[in-house]
């Protein structure tokens, strides 16, 4: 619920400032929100679905929770605002793509059993995302290879002391 409360924060503020790119930062917060929403559904079904404000810590317990099919709706809702907003591909490391988007979508379709919905969104991440197998899986696990063709959305990661995302 801290990258919830963060993405909703965000998201309140969208219309407060301009600035280049905001479209895709504003896209990459509702795929993040959906993200977090997923994982918290898969594992405790029926959960608070908190969209539009922050709350305090005293406040979150005493949230009823909401039907997981009410929640399976904007996580979709999300994805699908934030694929129409991104690119298959990003000038920067580390940022969601509507490869990402679209690929969650798929998987949340597949655990709502929408298995029509899921083969035709999945079938768009590989027929138009910019997405490739490797040829020697040996190499899939390489740090040479770190963001290779197949890579649809992973987390940055370093073992640099201090934690520097170059």
């Amino acid at each position: 619920y801290a990258g919830i409360t963060r993405t909703n924060y965000l998201l309140e503020n969208k219309d407060k400032i301009d600035f280049e790119g905001k479209d895709k930062i504003i896209a990459q917060a509702n795929f993040l929100r959906a993200f977090y929403y997923f994982q918290l559904v898969k594992y405790f079904g029926d959960v608070p679905l908190i969209i539009d404000e922050r709350l305090g810590t005293s406040e979150v317990t005493e949230i009823e929770r909401a039907p997981k099919a009410e929640v399976y709706a904007q996580i979709e809702t999300d994805l699908t605002n934030a694929a129409a907003a991104l690119d298959w591909t990003s000038d920067q490391k580390g940022r969601i793509t509507k490869g990402a988007c679209l690929a969650l979508l798929g998987k949340v379709y597949l655990y709502q059993d929408k298995f029509d919905e899921a083969a035709a969104t999945l079938e768009t991440v590989i027929t138009e995302g910019p997405y490739d197998l490797i040829d020697d899986y040996n190499d899939l696990f390489s740090v040479v290879n770190e963001g290779h063709s197949e890579t649809v959305f992973d987390v940055q990661f370093t073992g640099a002391q201090g934690g520097s995302y170059e």
